[in-house]
């Protein structure tokens, strides 16, 4: 979840809120709805595999509505363009970002003009050939480094500096400095082994090659860069005043075992026994794991559990970030239940509201990630 000022927090958890959605294109011209040039939007983020699987991708997808009669022209409407997008508050100063997205399409209507945007997911080649001439072994973040140049963009190595919160052993918080900027960083992966040549024959298989070794899952920031996320272990708390009922699972499930496919004649294991909750198992492929390695990823996600659930937020909040973990509650069950953010899906109509989503989906026993 990202964090915003105190301001701009206490305007987005207030009950009456007046959103501004503002794009900005490559020349700095800007579109914004608080002046009638954007009608609606939908913003869905989520993993493509359905579910928890380690080496996969976060997509998103956005589809704009402009009123015609007040676009001039100037906001380049091309396929190929780039544009950011962000959130303010009328009145309020600062703004909550949310990526930089790529026009796939732009039809105009008699009244309005309709826009397709994806994440740079959609607009880089994945699908060819990978090569490699680093002198192995290296660190793994110098395999994705070169990657990421191939492919033109940049590769976000921080992480959120997190501690235990007092008088537990799972429950983690954010750090601050004497300023109250929140702290980061060097992740935990610039601590990895150095790795040899990967196998893999695509751009797309040898990235998420790499996220797998890291145990990670791949994502585009909220400046466009190329970052690594894991399920979240700060909760964040959705008031049941500000969301409907959810619909979710009594059941909950747990991640038991890692299961690593290296190579046709070797699988990797890493697990837990479980006797009281539903098991889940994630498989995954990555050429370069080694036993020891995946142990390491394992400690990070064995025994992490869940009730899988669908959240109508009617009150959206942009500053969540996916895998983030939600806290929730029913008015029909007692005590409160948790679920990582597995995908969401926002609408803006000048209001904003969000589904929030989170499955025990098959692929997490048995999908691998391929390219």
């Amino acid at each position: 979840m990202i964090d915003t000022s105190l301001a701009v927090a206490q305007a987005i958890e207030s009950e009456s809120r007046r959103w501004n959605l503002i794009l900005t294109d490559e020349d700095n011209h800007v579109l914004e709805s608080e002046s009638g040039d954007i009608v609606s939007m939908t913003h869905s983020i989520e993993t493509s595999e359905n579910g928890i699987v380690i080496g996969d991708l976060i997509t998103q997808n956005v589809n704009l509505v402009l009123r015609r009669r007040n676009y001039s022209g100037k906001f380049n409407l091309d396929p190929g363009t780039t544009f950011y997008m962000k959130y303010m508050l009328h009145g309020r100063p600062g703004s909550v970002p949310m990526g930089k997205f790529t026009i796939i399409s732009a039809t105009k209507e008699k009244t309005q003009i309709k826009i397709n945007a994806k994440d740079f997911f959609s607009s880089l080649d994945l699908t060819g050939e990978y090569s490699s001439e680093l002198p192995y072994p290296v660190p793994i973040e110098a395999v994705v480094e070169e990657i990421c140049e191939s492919l033109g963009i940049k590769f976000n190595f921080y992480e959120p500096l997190m501690i235990l919160t007092d008088h537990t052993t799972d429950e983690y918080e954010k750090t601050y400095d004497a300023a109250g900027s929140q702290l980061f960083v060097f992740s935990d992966r610039m601590m990895y082994p150095e790795v040899g040549p990967l196998s893999e024959k695509t751009i797309g298989e040898a990235l998420r090659a790499c996220a797998a070794y890291m145990g990670v899952i791949l994502a585009q920031d909220r400046n466009g860069n190329l970052t690594c996320l894991r399920p979240s272990k700060v909760p964040v708390e959705i008031s049941p005043s500000r969301a409907a009922d959810p619909d979710f699972s009594v059941e909950r499930v747990k991640i038991t075992k890692l299961e690593c496919k290296v190579d046709d004649n070797t699988t990797l294991t890493a697990e837990v026994s479980s006797q009281q909750e539903k098991d889940r198992t994630i498989k995954f492929s990555c050429s370069i794991m080694t036993q020891a390695q995946l142990d390491l990823i394992f400690d990070y996600y064995k025994n992490f559990s869940y009730y899988p659930a669908l959240i109508d937020y009617k009150l959206g909040d942009p500053r969540l970030d996916i895998l983030d973990i939600i806290k929730y509650s029913s008015t029909y069950e007692s005590g409160t239940y948790s679920m990582p953010i597995l995908s969401m899906n926002y609408n803006f109509d000048g209001g904003l509201s969000c589904t929030l989503q989170s499955t025990a989906n098959e692929k997490e026993k048995g999908g691998a990630a391929n390219g």
